[in-house]
């Protein structure tokens, strides 16, 4: 029996490990021995399935996934080549200007008839979701009218921060022409680099210049990486001037983009793009690429029916990432699943919700620790190989002797 035994110790002495590029085992009798498990390359995704309190305590997994949860810092499993999947959860909502105004007679239609119950349960969404969520990084308002939405709704400070621009607003705070582009943001995680900039696309009631249809754009970096990116919130202009309107988000986005020395960009917004299936419908690609030319090939959140109370058909509310690395992938939640906020006053759109997920490197003083896989299932081979052929020699030593 020793004598059968010697093939079996001559295959692994020769084979050994890594005799593939891969690191795998070619030959047939190494394989039958050892079996390495390849590094799975499913990142986690989580989206909502619970009603309007908020994001953060009803997240289930939605995409295929490693056993690494996600980090509340962005972060999850680690592939071999010490790469981690990144993650940045964003939410977009035009919640519209009518939930914030009550109506002057019974044939105003531009207010909330049941006045303050939209503008109270918008803010009581929105503060359950920057409460309840550990996960999210960033918010996207257009037309959210409450000025005292950070002090009435006891947001914490300490993490959430926002910048916003106003368009309009010659006849008071939230009376028509008004709106607001906001952007809130994790403060922990991400922090500014330079200042925003903003602008507004329109001229209404015979204004000289823009007072109508908010943007903003700002730049940021990760916290304790060197990952920068352009977040840009935006309430999109119309068809009829599309073209000649859009080109003041573009440039600037163009100089934020510049002075951050920033490629990753993420728009969060209202497009008032209808679905490419109909005839003047933009996809997603398109709605990028006229903000970020060099966009590249972009992910997008699926094009869902948002908008609007109380006649829902348009696909407007998209989030929409470029210059991602090619393998990144969106997952796409509604906060109300296939109900509607039950507080919408008229044209309130439905929120969305998108989770993107993407390899990144980590920064070299991170606290995360790659998985047993790489470097780490190669050392742990070798040494099974080294006791396996200790084993062999033993027993050839002692049954030949």
């Amino acid at each position: 029996p020793c004598i059968l035994l010697l093939p079996v110790l001559a295959c692994i002495l020769i084979t050994g490990p890594g005799g593939s590029r891969g690191g795998t085992f070619p030959n047939t009798c190494a394989e039958a021995m050892v079996i390495i498990a390849e590094p799975s390359l499913g990142f986690a995704a989580r989206t909502v399935h619970s009603g309007h309190n908020g994001m953060g305590n009803s997240a289930q997994e939605a995409a295929p996934a490693t056993d690494e949860s996600l980090e509340s810092g962005g972060f999850g499993g680690i592939n071999s080549s010490g790469v981690a999947a990144r993650q940045i959860q964003a939410l977009q909502w035009n919640a519209h200007g009518e939930c914030f105004v009550r109506c002057k007679d019974s044939m105003d239609v531009h207010c909330d008839k049941a006045y303050p119950t939209c503008r109270d349960g918008a803010r009581q969404f929105l503060a359950d979701t920057l409460r309840d969520s550990s996960s999210l990084d960033f918010v996207g308002l257009e037309q959210f009218n409450d000025e005292s939405f950070f002090s009435a709704a006891h947001v914490d400070l300490g993490r959430w921060s926002n910048v916003t621009h106003t368009c309009g607003g010659a006849l008071g705070y939230g009376v028509y022409p008004f709106d607001l582009a906001t952007l809130i943001f994790d403060r922990q995680r991400w922090a500014p680099v330079g200042a925003a900039r903003g602008g507004c696309f329109e001229r209404v009631e015979g204004a000289a210049e823009p007072n109508y249809r908010a943007f903003l754009v700002q730049a940021f970096v990760r916290k304790g990486t060197e990952e920068r990116m352009v977040v840009a919130v935006s309430h999109h202009p119309h068809t009829l001037q599309y073209k000649a309107e859009i080109a003041a988000l573009k440039s600037a986005a163009a100089v934020v983009r510049a002075e951050a020395a920033a490629e990753k960009m993420l728009l969060i917004a209202d497009t008032n793009a209808e679905s490419p299936n109909v005839p003047i419908g933009r996809s997603s690609q398109s709605v990028m690429e006229d903000i970020y030319p060099g966009a590249g090939e972009v992910k997008s959140t699926d094009l869902l029916i948002t908008c609007c109370a109380w006649q829902y058909v348009h696909t407007y509310d998209r989030i929409v990432a470029a210059h991602f690395p090619h393998s990144s992938a969106i997952a796409t939640a509604l906060p109300f699943l296939d109900v509607h906020p039950p507080f919408a006053a008229r044209y309130m759109h439905d929120p969305v919700l998108a989770t993107l997920t993407y390899p990144g490197r980590l920064h070299q003083n991170s606290d995360l620790k790659p998985a047993a896989s790489g470097s780490h299932a190669r050392a742990g081979t070798i040494a099974l190989i080294v006791v396996l052929v200790l084993a062999l020699s033993l027993i050839l030593v002692v049954g030949c002797s």
